[in-house]
Order: C-alpha cells, then sequence, then structure tokens
C-alpha cells in the first residue's frame, strides 16, 4: 500500500495507478476508503472501465447492490464483454437476489466464450449462494493451473466460503496462509 501511494505522489493523475490504491483498499476490506479513492477516478474519468469495476464490486461488499450493480454494468459496457466484469455482474445480480439476472449474465458469458474461466464460474456461482457449485469450479481451477486462483486469498467475493474447510485445504495446496489477507 504505502509504494502504491508513493506512486500515485509520483503521478497524481495516473488513472490506474489509483485504481490499484482503490483495488487494494477493497481487498483489505477498507471498503469507504476504497470508494472514496475510485470515486474521485470516475470523477476524473467516469469511461475509465476500472474505474467503475472497482467502485462496483466495492459497493457489492458494503451491501449497496444497485449502486454496484450499475457501475459494474458501466464497466462491462465500455470495456466490451470483458468476462472478469461480467463473472462479477452476475455475482452482484446473485448477492442483490435478483437470480434470473445472474443466470442471464452466466448465459451470455457461455455464448460469448468458448471456455470461461473456472475460476470465473465460481465467483458467478458464489454471489448465487451457490457454495457447493463455487467450490466444485475453484477445485477445477486449481486443477487446470488457472491463475486467477490466487486472488481466493484476498477476494473479499470469497469470504463467504473461508470457513468451508475445503477451501482451506484449496488454500493450503495453492500454498497460501490458512486466514490469507483477511483482517
Amino acid at each position: 500500500m504505502d509504494q502504491a501511494r508513493r506512486a500515485v505522489e509520483v503521478d497524481p493523475f495516473s488513472l490506474i495507478t489509483n485504481t490499484n490504491v482503490g483495488l487494494m483498499l477493497y481487498m483489505a476490506r477498507r471498503y469507504d476508503e476504497a470508494e472514496r479513492s475510485l470515486l474521485r477516478v470516475i470523477e476524473t474519468d467516469p469511461n475509465f472501465w476500472p474505474g467503475q469495476y472497482c467502485l462496483g464490486i466495492t459497493y457489492v461488499q458494503k451491501g449497496r447492490f444497485a449502486e454496484g450493480i450499475e457501475a459494474i454494468r458501466n464497466a462491462a459496457r465500455l470495456a466490451s464483454g470483458d468476462q472478469v466484469v461480467l463473472s462479477a455482474l452476475a455475482y452482484a445480480y446473485g448477492r442483490a437476489g435478483q437470480k434470473g439476472e445472474a443466470q442471464r449474465v452466466i448465459d451470455e458469458l457461455t455464448m460469448f466464450s468458448r471456455r470461461q474461466s473456472s475460476y470465473l464460474h465460481a465467483l458467478s456461482h458464489v454471489g448465487m449462494g451457490e457454495n457447493e457449485k463455487a467450490i466444485t469450479w475453484l477445485e477445477k481451477a486449481f486443477q487446470e493451473r488457472d491463475a486467477s486462483i490466487a486472488w481466493i486469498g484476498t477476494e473479499p467475493m470469497f469470504d463467504s466460503l473461508r470457513a468451508d474447510p475445503r477451501f482451506q485445504d484449496l488454500l493450503h495446496r495453492i500454498d497460501l496462509p490458512r486466514r490469507a489477507a483477511v483482517p
């Protein structure tokens, strides 16, 4: 975090550097600080999709689902159907209790991509409260050596799985700390 803040001091107008600070605050579950940081990015350039995406997932973790969905939808439009953004949109719809919308996005992802990342499947399912499916997809991501699996140690979207012994075993097999980055 110190290095990221130093990078902002060196180049205070860098959208990606400022977004990275917001993302780190999000990963640290410091959602209010992340929101403030990411709002500055969006005020500078509302069309910078990584800022919209990070603000959206921050809002979702704060339980502000309508705002989160709106920001993630903006990011999806700006990023032309990026799979990570669409998976987060499915997650957000699921958390908001809009399971039909979540499934529609999952179906859209499946149509766009011949092979969606197993990690992203897990993310979509955990948002809908389908923890068994999420664990199954994470296990598959591990077997496929999907590089994204390393994010499970810090990604707040997987917090509902942290108490599951299978999730803890997966962290161990990936060689991540069992209480990885969760304050």
